[in-house]
């Protein structure tokens, strides 16, 4: 692995003097199957494709991880991954088999490059950079202390930084595991399938994330021999310092997915970023380089010689004269020559040289799936592009790390969080169902905030004018919208509908209509009345009080669902229906004049 160290203190090392018949130990130091025959390795040797198929041998194991040697029916699996005659052409086809997998020290040693760094750890950063909010299960009241606790909890275990980082190996290596430690003290309680219920309380320590380096995989039978199996080329177990874990107490994120041929290559990996953009991550550095280079020697001076024969055969002088051209001329010089010498000077245009490079580093932007003006940070040349197309299409592929990396993460984690240090604290002792909802990617000034405030509360009046809703449905849908700068407000109950027979105002208004002069009393009022002073006389006696009651009111106002209707004392509509219950009211107010 670290063959490079040896390099540099032995820079020549001695060739053998006779060819050995014993594989590399450190070139086989990632594979995962050992091959043990010499006849096999020798064929191996002579096969040009060795290193991207799978060696001969396979290591079967059964069902408990032990080495099944019984069995021995492995041949058709073996001559799967035998190269037959192709039709391609040999150029063509050796091209597209270098691109196979170049081996996780390769990887690590590419992703040190500025570039590649960024394009790799850029989308994990974005993804998870606004966060989540916990959702619980409907109909399930959580305490706020609770929700509280459960985000401190998210902190103290770094979980936005523990996911930034996972996708960010997994774009380094293909694959990236992530082990949640929840052990209990027994040696092989790793060994077992993950059992949330079996988590006691403040065992859960957190998440660690593998480099694939330090781990190697473990096939049983099934995952070997039976290619319709849900499980057929998924390592049942993977080996740490010479400890197997099952699966499942991983959230292992891959690459995108090679076809199973390739698996053992890849280790059971996905492809990695590093893999797919080195070669033009090298070809934009070294374009960059020229620019520097072409600056400098964009001049070219030409002397013309009367006699090119006598100046070569001369050399010594003539290199005399060549040296002393260049001492003496450069972009700041003066350069002196006879008057009868003939000189030109020819430059070398660099008015889209900007656009040849910034063209190479946007091919390696389309190949990490990120728009060049987030990769590079400046503007896109080259393809006349402004790159909001590009901003909504990588706002696509982030949702998709979210949903399909982040969020596995996120559940595994709530779940061992909630059964170690949550739900013992519960007054019930019984775990919450935890999900997360992901917050928008794009973030509003505050300009558009306001725009999109303002257009809202138009569609709420136009919602009310129809009759759709009214005014506390207007409430509460502003409280629950936390950018409508009125979420603090509080809500208020709707109060129960009264019938107008016993609503105060109407009773008020029709008291007052009955009791009203008449206009003839009026006119026969006498003009200096208001002058003398009035008698108050008591009322008079009421001989017959039911000849001065009122004829009882018949009509009322009813409401049904979001409409208002006049009824009648048997109940029903006579008119309507009306948005709003004033309109109602008028309406009524009408129909007793008439």
């Amino acid at each position: 692995m670290f063959s490079f160290l040896k390099r540099l203190v032995d820079p020549d090392p001695i060739p053998p003097t006779e060819p050995t018949t014993e594989p590399d130990n450190i070139s086989q130091y990632f594979r995962t199957h050992l091959i043990r025959t010499v006849q096999e390795r020798e064929a191996l040797k002579q096969d040009p494709f060795r290193d991207l198929v799978t060696p001969d041998d396979f290591k079967i194991h059964d069902s408990t991880g032990k080495d099944d040697v019984t069995n021995t029916n492995t041949q058709p699996a073996k001559q799967a991954f035998r190269i037959g005659r192709q039709i391609l052409p040999d150029n063509l086809f050796f091209w597209y088999v270098t691109q196979s997998f170049i081996g996780y020290q390769a990887c690590a040693f590419v992703a040190q490059h500025w570039l590649v760094d960024r394009a790799c750890s850029l989308k994990g950063r974005d993804a998870v950079r606004n966060g989540f909010e916990l959702v619980f299960d409907e109909g399930i009241e959580v305490d706020p202390i609770t929700i509280k606790l459960i985000e401190r909890h998210n902190k103290k275990f770094h979980l936005k930084k523990k996911m930034e980082i996972a996708d960010k190996f997994k774009n380094v290596f293909g694959i990236s595991h992530i082990l949640f430690l929840t052990g209990t003290g027994d040696p092989e309680y790793y060994e077992k399938p993950f059992n949330a219920d079996g988590i006691q309380p403040g065992r859960y320590k957190g998440m660690v994330r593998v480099d694939p380096y330090w781990i190697s995989p473990l096939l049983t039978t099934e995952a070997v021999e039976h290619p319709d199996s849900e499980n057929f080329y998924e390592p049942t177990y993977w080996i740490i310092s010479g400890r197997k874990y099952h699966k499942s107490h991983f959230v292992i994120l891959r690459g995108p997915e090679v076809a199973d041929i390739l698996k053992p290559s890849y280790l059971y990996g996905g492809l990695p970023l590093t893999q797919r953009i080195l070669e033009r991550v090298y070809a934009a550095e070294r374009t960059a380089n020229e620019a520097p280079q072409l600056a400098l020697s964009k001049r070219l001076v030409i002397r013309y010689l009367a006699n090119l024969e006598q100046a070569i055969a001369n050399q010594g002088k003539f290199e005399e004269a060549m040296c002393a051209l260049a001492e003496w001329r450069d972009n700041f010089g003066v350069f002196v020559d006879d008057i009868n010498n003939k000189v030109e000077q020819q430059d070398t245009s660099l008015s889209d040289l900007d656009t040849v490079i910034m063209t190479q580093y946007q091919i390696v932007a389309g190949q990490a799936g990120i728009p060049a003006t987030k990769l590079m940070g400046t503007s896109p040349k080259g393809f006349q592009a402004t790159g909001e197309h590009e901003i909504d299409t990588y706002h696509e592929e982030l949702e998709s790390i979210q949903e399909n990396d982040m969020t596995p993460i996120a559940d595994r984690h709530h779940v061992c969080l909630m059964r170690s240090h949550i739900a013992p604290f519960l007054p019930d002792k019984k775990p919450l169902t935890i999900d997360i909802k992901w917050r928008p990617l794009s973030v509003m000034t505050e300009k558009e905030r306001a725009e999109t405030s303002e257009i809202k509360v138009r569609t709420y009046q136009t919602a009310e004018q129809t009759g759709a809703i009214d005014a506390y449905d207007i409430r509460e849908a502003l409280i629950k919208d936390a950018d409508s700068g009125l979420s603090g407000l509080e809500s208020l109950e709707r109060p129960e509908e009264l019938d107008e027979l016993e609503d105060p105002d109407y009773t008020q208004q029709a008291e007052s209509a009955y009791n009203k002069p008449d206009d003839d009393t009026e006119a026969t009022e006498d003009a200096d009345a208001e002058d003398q002073p009035q008698a108050i006389n008591p009322p008079p006696e009421i001989e017959n009080p039911s000849e001065l009651q009122t004829e009882p009111i018949t009509q009322r106002i009813k409401r049904d669902g979001r409409k208002w209707y006049i009824v009648d004392s048997s109940g029903k509509k006579i008119s309507g229906p009306h948005s709003r219950k004033d309109l109602a009211r008028k309406n009524m107010a009408d129909l007793d004049n008439a």
